[in-house]
Parts: structure tokens; sequence; C-alpha cells
């Protein structure tokens, strides 16, 4: 692709300019209309508490890291996401005296940061490799990529840890470009946001990389060190001393390498990766991934001649790639994975699809008839928005909504409810206590990870072996006080989510339960 002067100079791009931001505004307010209902998920269920509700079991360690921000207490989550929701809170509180539920707060903090990584892979389709097509078709794999739009509105930092990654890619290769010393700044400072949000290491080796390709190189490095740190500590507010932040890494190796892990390989890591992105991009998407990479493959052995490392390092996908490759890297070698994982990624994943539709479009206009592009593109287009719409759907459609409604009008005020996790507490269902229960409520979402489990397949974060024998002599009829009273399933949403249940591949999310079911105590 050409890497010419700005597109708006050229009097002929004018046309396409005006196209490319009119589409671009469509694809924007479609991808908000379907997202937005999902800012407000769990309405409708009076479920109220002084720190908001939330299903989604990892907005709570959040929600409990702003009510004292200013306490250090280590748990593997750095503050910079958190510090989010804070400023605002305090923002509101000075201009209006009131604050709106952090739940809430968080959740469009993330959509904003959605709708902009977005916006950004349009424009680096556009300005940075020159063609108004790329920049739309990418924009649109991302805005309706299931994994995307359902974590856009997600109080985790997820999305917001996407943004940074791709703004990091976009400045390294205005930096090799332009050698200018605010880029750099700003590049540094970028990566040490990513850091302080979701401590994205796969940003390390494109900073190193940039820092060396430099004639200073050893400048760059120290320069680089300081502007991280200084990157981190502001969008964590100044909240770690060294000690602190010492403390945090040592949490984060027990989290992650300390303790007892799964019976899990690196090869199931790269076996998990395409099944998940089948699931994440749509049928749609995958299918011009295939072909973009499949049609890019003979130039990238162009680019590496020994001897010329400088055509490869001007080569702007590398500084996409460098990243993502990290990322899966570090994907496959971690035994707890999840598709949210492959979040930072994604936008790379996009544009590759986005060149993909544009190369196999422009080849099926070929004969000169322009019904064949006409109707892929259109086919595409109408598939991955009516997926999107199904994936989005499955909120509204959370059958812990229909749980919640049955355990009102049948539970009698006097009996108990309880739910062993956060994924299954809902209106009338509390935290596990001493005395047997009237009623347990549970969800796929926990019972899931032990049916059918050995001991040594399953992660015993509370509960241990006792909580596996539970789960599997309930569901096979072994318990001797508890039989099965109510069962509430939504169907699949998606083709995909159809094909993934079926094959036990991994899911989009981890929150929205397939069904609940609950039992009763035996009279």
């Amino acid at each position: 692709m050409s890497q010419t002067s700005d597109p708006s100079e050229n009097p002929v791009s004018r046309a396409p300019l005006r196209i490319f931001i009119s589409a671009l505004f469509l694809i924007i307010a479609l991808s908000t209309f379907f997202r937005l209902p999902g800012v407000w998920w769990e309405r409708g269920l009076g479920l109220t508490t002084p720190r908001g509700y939330t299903f989604h079991i990892d907005e709570n360690t959040f929600l409990y890291q702003i009510s004292d921000f200013r306490r250090h207490s280590p748990n593997g989550y750095v503050k910079g996401w958190g510090a989010h929701a804070f400023v605002l809170q305090k923002l509101q509180e000075k201009c209006s005296g009131a604050s709106i539920s952090p739940v809430t707060a968080f959740r469009l903090i993330s959509l904003i940061y959605g709708i902009a990584t977005i916006i950004l892979t349009g424009l680096v389709g556009y300005w940075l490799f020159q063609d108004f097509q790329l920049g739309l078709w990418s924009a649109f794999f991302l805005a309706f990529s299931g994994l995307h739009s359902i974590n856009s509105h997600f109080g985790t930092s997820d999305a917001c840890a996407a943004f940074y990654v791709l703004l990091s890619c976009v400045l390294g290769i205005y930096y090799r470009r332009q050698r200018s010393e605010w880029i750099f700044t700003l590049l540094c400072v970028v990566v040490g946001a990513a850091l302080a949000v979701k401590f994205q290491l796969s940003l390390l080796p494109l900073l190193a990389l940039v820092c060396l390709l430099d004639e200073r190189r050893w400048l760059r490095l120290f320069q680089a060190t300081l502007f991280v740190a200084a990157g981190f500590q502001i969008w964590s507010i100044f909240n770690y001393s060294p000690w602190d932040f010492i403390a945090f890494l040592k949490h984060l190796k027990n989290d992650n390498i300390s303790v007892p892990v799964l019976n899990t390989t690196v090869f199931d890591g790269f076996l998990f990766i395409p099944e998940a992105l089948i699931v994440s991009l749509g049928f749609g998407g995958i299918l011009f991934l295939v072909l973009g990479a499949a049609g890019s493959a003979p130039r990238i052995r162009e680019y590496f001649r020994p001897g010329d490392w400088t055509r490869l390092a001007d080569n702007p996908w590398l500084y996409f790639a460098i990243p993502a490759a990290v990322q899966f890297l570090l994907i496959a070698w971690m035994d707890f994975r999840g598709t949210r994982q492959l979040l930072p990624a994604l936008p790379f994943l996009c544009l590759i699809a986005g060149h993909g539709a544009v190369r196999t479009l422009n080849w099926l206009g070929r004969p000169g008839s322009p019904w064949p592009p006409i109707l892929v593109a259109a086919s595409v287009i109408a598939y991955q928005l009516s997926c999107v719409r199904a994936i989005e759907s499955s909120f509204t459609a959370d059958p812990r909504f229909a749980a919640s409604q049955w355990l009102s009008q049948n539970v009698k005020p006097a009996e108990k409810v309880t739910a062993y996790q956060e994924f299954s507490r809902i209106l009338g269902g509390y935290e596990l206590v001493k005395t047997p229960a009237d009623y347990i409520l549970t969800s796929s979402n926990e019972y899931g990870k032990y049916l059918g489990k050995k001991e040594n397949e399953i992660y015993h974060f509370f509960g241990g072996p006792e909580r596996l024998e539970f789960w599997n002599d309930l569901f096979n009829g072994r318990n001797k006080q508890y039989v099965l009273e109510k069962k509430f399933t939504r169907g699949e949403s998606s083709l995909e989510l159809s094909l993934a249940n079926k094959m036990k591949w991994p899911g989009l999310s981890d929150f929205i339960p397939h069904d609940v079911v609950i039992f009763k105590k035996k009279t």
C-alpha cells in the first residue's frame, strides 16, 4: 500500500474523504445503538446497593478499588482503570453534589474508549495506509465484532487497554517517520497509561524496538523508562510508591505463576486462539482475515532480506504485528485464558480483514459488473450486523432475569436462597450461609467449571475439592438434601456461539450464563 502525503491535500481524494466521514459516522452510530443498552444491563432487577450492583464479577474488583482508592491493597489489579471512575465521581461531586452509579460510570467510560478505538482504526486505514476503503472495512469489522462490542460496555479495563495499544502502535510508526521528540514522549506516556490500566506487557517489545532503531538508542531507552514511569503514575493518580509497586508485582507473580495451575499446555493455548477468534470476529470477519493474511504472505518475504532491515523497520504493519504476536504468546503461555485477552490484538486483525475485503471486492469487480462485489459486501455487512444484534440481545434475555422473577413470586419471606458466587447472586440470592438454605441458585458460569472435571482440571480459587464433589453430586442426583426445582435457559445468540457451545470452544463472555438452575431443599 502506498504511503504518500495527507490525502486531504489531494483534490481527487476530497470526495472519498466526505464518503469516509459519512460512512464512519454511520458505523459509529449503529455500533453505539447496539452497545448502549448493555450499559444498563441489570436495570429492572431491583438490585441497588451503595456501590451499585453488577453481574460482572470483575467489575466488583474495581468498585471495591474506588471505594477506598488511596489505600494500597495489592490484588493483582493496577489502579489506572479505577482512577477513571474515581476522578469522574470527584468532578461530579464538586459540580453537582451528586454522582452516577460507579458501575454506570465505568461502563460509559468503557463505551467511549470502544468508540474511540473504532474511529482510530478507521483513521489508520485512511491516513496511514492512504486507503479509505481499508479504513471503513477495518472500522466496520471492529465495530461489529462480538468481542469488541460487548467489552465496550463492560466496566472493565479491556476496551481501554485496546485503545492505548492501538494508539501506541500509531505513535511508534509516526515517530519512525518524523523523529519528533514530542511524539516519542507521547508514545512513552501512552505505554505507561496502558500499563496503568491493564499492565499491558505486549507493548514493551514495541517500545524497545523503537528505541533500538534510534541512533541514540541508549539515551532513548533511559528516557523511555522515565517517561513510561511518569505515564504509569499519572494514570494511577500517583498512587504507587516503589514499595507498593514491588508488592503489586509479587502479587501478580503469585496469581499467574506461583499458584497451582490448570493442566494445560502451550499447544492448548495456540489451539485456543483460532477457536476464540471465530467467536470474536464472526464468520464474515474471519473469512476476510484469512483472505487478507493469505494475500499478504508473498509480500512479507520481501521485507526479510538479509542486510536490509531498514526496509522492514519502515513497514508500518510491523508496529501492529509485534504487540499482537506478543499477546498471542502470552495467551498461549497462560493457564487461565479468556477470549477477551484477544482484545488488544483485535484492531490489527481487523486491519488485515479490511485489507482482505478490499482486495477481494476489487478482484470480484474486475469483470466489469458491479453486482458481485456489491452482493458480497451487502451479505457480509448484513451477517455481521445480525450477529452482533443477536449477541447484544443476550443481555436483555439473560436467564437470571427470569430466575429473579420466579424467586420473587415463589419464595416465601421466611425462606432463604443462597448463591455461591456473584455470578449467580440475583434478587433473593445471598452469600453462602452456614445453615443449609431453602434454595440453592447457580448459573452455568459457576457450576460449569466443575461438572465432569477432575481435580487437576479446575482452579480451586475457593472451595477446593469439596466444591468439585458438591456440584457433581448435586447435578447427578447424588445429593440427599436438594432436588432440581427450576431451570432457565437462553438460546444461543449467534451461529458462532452455537458452534462454540457444541465444540466446547471458548465463548464470547464468561459473564452471560447459558442457563440458571434452582435447587430446592427436600421436605
